[in-house]
């Protein structure tokens, strides 16, 4: 296997940047299989270094609905359409899918999470205001995010990954109460599919969004992009499973987006109420998602460092189904179980 340094030397776009003299530094990665450095060239100059692992596991390791040949990485391809949105993302400086590297424009190292408690309003505000620029409907040039959706398929896939690696591979079950949770989760895709769809970044949270030396926010990692409710988003940044914020300014922040949606978009004329309740209920997809997803990184691919966000994730979805009446039924069956599991881990 070569090393990083060695795939940069066989990349004369890579080395044409850099030069001869430039220093490598791995940076911490994410959940997924591609890896980042900085490197220090030239005069103090630094940019960073994304590894995409080889074969197709560079693309998106879940369900997709997309029959479209990829020719194009997807994180070049939707950067593209964010940049004719005006959404504030890394500049790509080298681009060589053979090599499997791109480097990028360093935003540096201070995220969201690293903030936001010293002002969550202004934070939060700002992260909605860019999020805005994403679920704006103005024309954009072609995308593969404009061919994949969130669909019922999708949404099922989706639950039945907290509900395997959530309830069934790590805690004792009742298979007549998973026939009843199955049930009721699918109603509820149903309902997401009944929705208006806007392009929708899928992993808009405190972690993907840097804060710059100018105070401004940037996104990142924002390959896996597709259509999806607007409520996908919002729910993923103000029910993030790394933050916790109070449910006051939770539902203020809520209403100021639905302020900042695009008058034309069938979501900015609904009712406070009906908004509100669209968020929470796409929140449940979100937080179950997301437990199952770490409760996978541990058994999978033996990395427990997400274990410890499970917790706040479901604490999120006890909420939901607590606070309205017609998920009560799904209260009664579900809870026990996300109580077991935040015991568990």
């Amino acid at each position: 296997m070569k090393t990083v340094e060695q795939i940069v030397q066989q990349s004369q776009q890579a080395k044409d940047l850099l030069g001869e003299n430039y220093q490598i530094f791995r940076l911490a990665g994410d959940a997924s299989s591609r890896e980042y450095f900085r490197i220090l060239y030239g005069d103090h100059q630094t940019c960073t270094l994304m590894l995409m692992p080889e074969g197709a596991a560079s693309m998106a390791e879940e369900y997709e609905s997309t029959q479209r040949k990829i020719t194009t990485l997807p994180f070049v391809d939707v950067q593209n359409l964010l940049i004719s949105k005006d959404v504030r993302v890394p500049e790509i400086y080298v681009d060589d899918t053979q090599n499997r590297i791109l480097l990028l424009e360093d935003l540096g190292d201070t995220q969201l999470i690293d903030v936001y408690q010293k002002n969550p309003e202004k934070y939060f505000l700002q992260s909605l205001q860019l999020l805005s620029k994403i679920a704006n409907p103005k024309k954009t040039p072609p995308s593969i995010a404009l061919e994949r959706r969130f669909d019922f398929d999708l949404y099922v896939w989706e639950f039945d990954h907290y509900i395997e690696y959530g309830i069934q591979k790590i805690i004792e079950y009742k298979e007549s109460e998973i026939v009843k949770i199955k049930e009721q989760f699918h109603n509820i895709s149903h309902t997401y599919t009944t929705w208006d769809t806007q392009l929708t970044h899928r992993d808009y949270h405190s972690k993907n969004l840097m804060i710059l030396d100018d105070q401004t926010q940037a996104t990142i990692d924002f390959q896996d992009a597709l259509l999806g409710p607007v409520y996908y988003d919002l729910a993923s940044l103000l029910k993030d499973a790394y933050t916790k914020i109070d449910r006051s300014l939770q539902e203020k922040l809520v209403f100021a987006y639905q302020q900042m949606l695009d008058p034309a978009l069938p979501d900015a004329s609904l009712s406070k109420d009906e908004f509100l309740f669209r968020f929470d209920l796409m929140s449940l997809h979100r937080n179950l998602k997301a437990a199952g997803r770490f409760v996978y990184i541990d058994q999978v691919k033996n990395n427990p460092n997400y274990l410890k966000d499970v917790p706040q994730a479901l604490s999120y979805a006890i909420d939901t189904v607590s606070l309205h009446h017609s998920l009560r039924h799904l209260q009664v069956v579900l809870k026990p179980y996300m109580l077991k599991l935040i015991e568990e881990v």
